[in-house]
């Protein structure tokens, strides 16, 4: 006697029992209907793996995107040099030139002198656009300055890109001959009044 099989090819009471082992016969429909649901299957896991691989795809080229946003918006930064003329004791006035050699304008340029053993208010602020390419000579009040005390001594110009980062431009001095100039960006909520 035979063993009902629950199986896709179970015929009812035409077929589909396993009598003796051998398998009831398949008609074309039963192998068509077969054939297609393997298909089906392999179509799907060939979908999803093109639709994995696109994903990947395109978070590759989100990331690209932001990479080269950053890279232009910094490609535009202003950059202010801030180079040295000399100074006057007679008239306590230190003397400089400025420069934007950015690739931006420089928006709310104010330059001023820091040293560690006074405080000076003065701060020169009459460019709220300094364009690429734009000089300026600038002559600092130095009143509290003992121009013996050049060790400690900092030229400074802060500004903002148009992007509103924020850069300190520092001259600073070991001594009248050593200076070294450095370029900072100020974090965001930094003030720099």
């Amino acid at each position: 006697m035979g063993q009902l099989v629950s199986s896709p090819f179970y015929k009812g009471d035409k077929g589909g029992i396993i009598d003796g082992g051998d398998w009831v016969q398949m008609t074309i429909t039963d192998w068509i209907q077969a054939i297609s649901t393997l298909v089906l299957v392999g179509v799907t896991a060939y979908y999803a793996w093109k639709t994995h691989s696109l994903s990947k795809s395109t978070e590759k080229q989100a990331v690209a995107s932001v990479k080269m946003a950053e890279e232009m918006r910094n490609a535009r930064s202003p950059s202010i040099t801030i180079k040295w003329i000399g100074a006057d004791p007679s008239v306590r006035k230190i003397s400089t030139s400025i420069e934007n050699v950015g690739l931006g304008p420089a928006l709310n340029l104010k330059c001023y002198l820091t040293h560690q053993e006074f405080a000076s208010d003065y701060k020169y602020g009459g460019y709220s656009t300094f364009d690429v390419g734009q000089k300026y000579t600038l002559t600092l009040p130095s009143e509290g300055f003992d121009f013996k005390a050049w060790k400690g001594l900092s030229i400074n110009c802060d500004y903002e890109s148009i992007s509103g980062e924020k850069f300190r431009s520092m001259l600073k001095f070991e001594s009248q001959e050593n200076r070294s100039m450095q370029i900072i960006k100020l974090n965001s909520g930094a003030k720099n009044d």
